[in-house]
């Protein structure tokens, strides 16, 4: 089976609690699913939570809707 990602999603509602609220640094990656560059970032962002997990809350992907 694929392993979980180390990067959790984030939505509209989870945001303020996810990151606003935090009292440890959070990276947090905007993205949309037609955007290619944020689709191929998706990977090293994957690699920055396992890399810094102890020193991240946690590493969140927030998807932008398309205008």
């Amino acid at each position: 089976s694929k392993p979980l990602s180390p990067v959790v999603v984030a939505t509209s509602k989870s945001f303020e609690a996810e990151v606003l609220r935090s009292d440890v640094p959070v990276l947090v990656d905007f993205t949309a699913t037609w955007c290619g560059p944020c689709k191929a970032l998706g990977k090293v962002l994957e690699g920055v939570a396992r890399d810094h997990a102890g020193a991240l809350r946690r590493c969140l992907s927030l998807h932008l809707r398309s205008a």
